[in-house]
C-alpha cells in the first residue's frame, strides 16, 4: 500500500474496489465499478470510543448489495449509503456507519 491506495473521500464515482474501515471495526468492500458493497463487521478491533457498544447483525452483512448513491463516505465523519438490499428496485435503505477510519484502494479480484 502507498499513499496513492489511501483516499480521504468516495463519492461512488471512481472505478475500482475500495476497502472502508470503522471506527466500530466493521470493515466494507465498495465496488465502484459493479455498483456493490458487502458489510463485514467485528474484522477488525473496535476504537475506544466503540469498545463497549456492541455492533449489530444486518441484513445481508457478507452479501453483496446494490448501491444505489454513495450520500457520504469521508474520513473521520460517519458514513452515509443509500441502498437497494431487498433488490427490487424500489425499497430504499439507508445505511449509516460509525466513523470512517480510512478508504483504501483494493485490487479488482473476480
Amino acid at each position: 500500500m502507498n499513499d496513492l491506495d489511501l483516499l480521504y473521500e468516495l463519492s461512488g464515482d471512481e472505478p475500482g474496489s475500495f476497502t472502508i474501515t470503522t471506527e466500530s471495526g466493521t470493515v466494507y468492500v465498495v465496488d465502484c465499478t459493479r455498483g456493490f458493497l458487502q458489510r463485514f463487521p467485528n474484522v477488525r478491533p473496535p476504537t475506544t470510543d466503540f469498545a463497549s457498544i456492541p455492533v449489530c447483525d444486518l441484513r445481508r452483512d457478507e452479501s453483496r448489495i446494490p448501491i444505489i448513491r454513495i450520500e457520504r463516505l469521508v474520513v473521520g465523519e460517519r458514513g452515509v449509503l443509500i441502498l437497494d438490499v431487498v433488490e427490487d428496485g424500489q425499497t430504499v435503505t439507508v445505511r449509516s456507519t460509525t466513523p470512517v477510519l480510512s478508504i483504501e484502494r483494493t485490487a479488482n479480484t473476480g
